[in-house]
C-alpha cells in the first residue's frame, strides 16, 4: 500500500502548483462574473481526469500511479487554458506600468491569513483527527472518515458556489465603505447556505447508508451510520463560519479570525479523545460540531460588537443621491449634484468637484469603450465634511498608466480626477469599472 500512496501522492504534489494557478485564476473569474467560463473550465477537467484515469490505469497499466498522473495532466491542463482565457479575452493583467508595492503584498497576504489558517489547521487536524479514530475504531476509522469527507465535499459543492456568487460583491460594497449593505448581503448568503446544505444534511441522516454505498462502501463498519449522522451536524455551521471568514477579511479583522480559526480548530481533537474515552466511539464524530460552534459563537459576538461599533461611529446626517447616467446626459446630471448638495445644505465647494469628475469620468468611460452606450451608474454621499463619489460603467478595463498620464496630462483621464479627489480607489469587478473618489475639505 505504502509505494502506491507514496507515488500517487508524488503526482499530485507535482501538479500542486498548477494548481495555485488554477485556483487564482477561478477567483478571477468569480471576481469579473465569468461563472459560466468556471462552469465550462471546470467540466474541462473532469472530463479530462477521467479520460486519462482510465487511460493510464487500464490499457498502459500504470495502475494507481496512473490516476495520479491523469489527475496531475489534468490540473495542469486546466490552469493553462484559465492562463490563456484570462491573458486572450479579459484586460484583468492589463495594468499599464503600475508597480507592485511592498504595502499592496502586506494586505494582499493580510487578507488571506484566515483562509491560509484553515486550510493549514485542517491538514493538521485531519491528521490528528486519523490517529484517533484508529484508535478506537481500527482499520474501519480510515473508510468512516472517507465517507464523512465524501459526503462533506458533496456539500461542499453548493456552498462554494454561494461563497463565490457573492465575494465579488462583499469586496466591491466593502470598499464603498457601504457597511449596512456587506452586512445584509453576508446574511442573504448564509440563509441560503444554510437552506441548500441543510437539504442535503437531511438526507444524509434519513439515509447514511445510501452515501456509503454511493462512496462505494458496501460492507458498513460497525458504528459507521451513527458516525456519518453525528458528524453530518456540522456541516452547515462550516458554511456558516466560511462567510464569517470573508465578513471579517473584508472588514479588517483578518488577525482576529486567523485567531479564532487556529484556537477554534485545535480543540478538536482535545474533543475527540475526551468524547472518545467516556463515551462510545460515534461519539467522537461531535468533536467537529463542538469546535465549529465554538468558533460561530465567537465569530457572532464580535459581529455583533462591529455591528454596534459601526452604528456608533456612522454619520447620522449622510444623505446619498443615486442616478443612472447616460453620456448626453452628463452635464445635466453633474447639476444635478450641485443642486442636490445646495438643497440640503452641503458644501458647493465638494460637490463641484465630484460634478467635475463625474463629467470627466463619463467622457472616459466613453472613449476608453469605443461607444456611447454605456451604463454608467453612480451614487453621491453627502455628509457635513466629505463627499464620496461612486461610479460604476461596464466600459473596458481602466489601464491607471502613470507614464502616459505625466505626458499628455489630458482631462479626460484619470489624471484631473488625481489632482482634484482626496483620493481615488479603483477595482475591475464583475465586468464593471467601480471607481470610489472622496472629497474633503482641504
Amino acid at each position: 500500500m505504502l509505494p502506491l500512496v507514496t507515488s500517487y501522492a508524488t503526482d499530485i504534489m507535482i501538479s500542486t502548483p498548477f494548481g495555485m494557478i488554477s485556483a487564482i485564476g477561478t477567483y478571477e473569474l468569480q471576481i469579473m462574473g465569468r461563472m459560466k467560463v468556471l462552469m465550462w473550465l471546470s467540466v474541462f477537467e473532469g472530463l479530462t481526469n477521467l479520460a486519462l484515469d482510465i487511460l493510464f490505469a487500464g490499457p498502459l497499466g500504470l495502475g494507481v500511479a496512473g490516476t495520479g498522473y491523469g489527475t496531475a495532466v489534468a490540473v495542469t491542463l486546466r490552469s493553462i487554458a484559465t492562463m490563456i482565457y484570462l491573458y486572450r479575452k479579459t484586460d484583468i493583467y492589463k495594468a499599464g506600468n503600475g508597480r507592485t508595492e511592498f504595502s499592496d503584498i502586506k494586505e494582499i497576504i493580510s487578507k488571506g491569513l484566515p483562509e491560509s489558517a484553515y486550510m493549514l489547521v485542517t491538514a493538521l487536524q485531519n491528521y490528528a483527527m486519523i490517529r484517533i479514530l484508529i484508535v478506537y475504531f481500527g482499520d474501519d476509522g480510515g473508510t468512516i472518515k472517507a465517507v464523512c469527507l465524501f459526503c462533506y465535499l458533496l456539500t461542499n459543492v453548493l456552498m462554494n458556489s454561494v461563497q463565490g456568487s457573492i465575494r465579488p460583491l462583499v469586496g466591491l460594497l466593502s470598499g464603498a465603505e457601504m457597511r449596512k449593505w456587506v452586512r445584509k448581503l453576508m446574511q442573504q448568503g448564509i440563509v441560503v447556505i444554510m437552506i441548500l446544505a441543510g437539504i442535503v444534511v437531511v438526507f444524509i441522516e434519513i439515509d447514511p447508508v445510501f452515501f456509503y454505498h454511493l462512496h462505494g462502501v458496501s460492507d458498513i463498519p460497525e458504528g459507521g451510520v451513527a458516525s456519518l449522522r453525528l458528524y453530518a451536524l456540522c456541516i452547515v455551521f462550516i458554511g456558516v463560519n466560511a462567510i464569517f471568514r470573508m465578513y471579517f477579511a473584508n472588514r479588517g479583522a483578518q488577525r482576529f479570525s486567523t485567531i479564532l480559526t487556529l484556537a477554534g480548530n485545535s480543540t478538536m481533537p482535545l474533543f475527540a479523545a475526551a468524547l472518545g474515552a467516556r463515551f462510545p466511539a460515534p461519539a467522537i464524530w461531535l468533536s467537529y460540531l463542538f469546535a465549529t460552534l465554538i468558533i460561530l459563537i465567537a465569530g457572532i459576538i464580535r459581529y455583533v460588537i462591529q455591528v454596534r461599533r459601526d452604528n456608533s461611529t456612522e454619520k447620522a446626517d449622510i444623505m446619498r443621491l443615486y442616478m443612472s447616467v447616460k453620456p448626453e446626459n452628463a452635464i445635466k446630471a453633474s447639476k444635478t449634484i450641485q443642486n442636490f448638495a445646495s438643497e440640503h445644505g452641503y458644501s458647493l465647494k465638494l460637490a463641484n468637484r465630484a460634478r467635475l469628475c463625474m463629467e470627466e469620468m463619463v467622457a472616459y468611460s466613453v472613449k476608453a469603450a469605443g461607444k456611447k452606450n454605456i451604463r454608467n451608474q453612480i451614487m453621491v454621499c453627502f455628509s457635513k465634511d466629505e463627499v464620496i463619489f461612486m461610479m460604476l460603467d461596464d466600459g473596458e478595463c481602466i489601464v491607471l498608466d502613470e507614464d502616459k498620464e505625466k505626458q499628455s496630462m489630458i482631462t479626460d483621464n484619470y489624471a484631473l480626477l488625481k489632482k482634484v479627489a482626496k483620493s481615488i480607489q479603483y477595482q475591475y469587478v464583475i465586468n464593471l469599472n467601480f471607481t470610489i473618489l472622496k472629497f474633503r475639505e482641504a
